[in-house]
């Protein structure tokens, strides 16, 4: 367990304890037995050169997923700088994220740097199954692709809505790259670039749980949030995420999880 893995388990069980009486069911999502699932075949993708001038509705058709007839339909603009700092709100590892999925369909995300995108969202009808003791359920998702001059240029999967991933041939992270989230972000030297923060790397696991409730007690968030595991960062990104958006904008009301926990109130520690 890494320092920062030991921070966000700590002070989420020092949360939940704090506010045992909030409503537990604020982000709770619906589940349905798996025997309502259609077809859990992995989904046949045409070569990745056709995929590159192919319309949305000509991109579905290769898919063997069932989808509501009329998607959510937004313009996004994607991002020139995917750098991800500590401390910082990670919209990069969004972008890096998604592009690890799209990229499994043949279509890579960097090209869109710095250009407006249409994001078309679709619902499943089926959802998608779960793992391990979870895989009896089906979980209500989405199909994500993005649109740009008519040709659909970015596709990935929304697990149970808030997810990403995983990609349209329903793998994984590790099982595109081999890597857990926690050893991907290192690959890819996310928050890595620490900068004010950069004395948190030294400091041991009680050490670092000082260091986070210090930030609290100073009202200094970004260094509060630079204690926790890219985890709770991810997450931070997509929990309440609002209607025509890709994920949350910034640290706020939205994001409750983490947020709360940054701005807990300790009594005692």
């Amino acid at each position: 367990m890494t320092k920062r893995q030991f921070v966000t388990m700590v002070t989420i069980c020092f949360f939940v304890l704090l506010n045992s009486g909030c409503n537990q069911g604020e982000n709770s999502i619906g589940v349905e037995p798996a025997a309502s699932i259609a077809s859990t075949s992995v989904p046949q993708v045409t070569p990745t050169s056709a995929q590159v001038t192919m319309i949305p509705e000509d991109f579905l058709q290769t898919l063997d997923y069932k989808v509501q007839s009329h998607p959510e339909a937004f313009a996004v603009e994607v991002p020139q700088n995917w750098e991800v700092k500590l401390g910082e709100y990670p919209v990069g590892l969004y972008w890096q994220l998604a592009n690890e999925f799209s990229k499994d369909a043949g279509l890579d995300l960097t090209l869109l740097k710095g250009t407006t995108v249409e994001v078309q969202r679709y619902s499943l009808v089926d959802g998608l199954p779960g793992s391990g003791e979870q895989k009896e359920f089906s979980y209500p998702s989405n199909l994500v692709l993005l649109v740009q001059s008519g040709n659909t240029v970015g596709a990935w999967l929304e697990f149970n809505i808030q997810s990403i991933g995983p990609s349209i041939k329903k793998r994984s992270l590790t099982d595109i790259t081999g890597l857990t989230f926690e050893e991907w972000t290192e690959r890819e030297g996310l928050f890595a670039e620490e900068g004010e923060n950069s004395d948190l790397a030294s400091l041991d696991h009680f050490e670092l749980l000082d260091a986070f409730f210090q930030a609290i007690q100073d009202g200094n968030h970004p260094r509060a949030r630079a204690c926790l595991n890219p985890n709770a960062l991810l997450t931070a990104l997509t929990v309440n995420r609002q209607m025509h958006q890709l994920y949350n904008p910034d640290f706020g009301g939205e994001n409750a999880l983490s947020e709360s926990i940054v701005e807990a109130k300790p009594t005692s520690y």
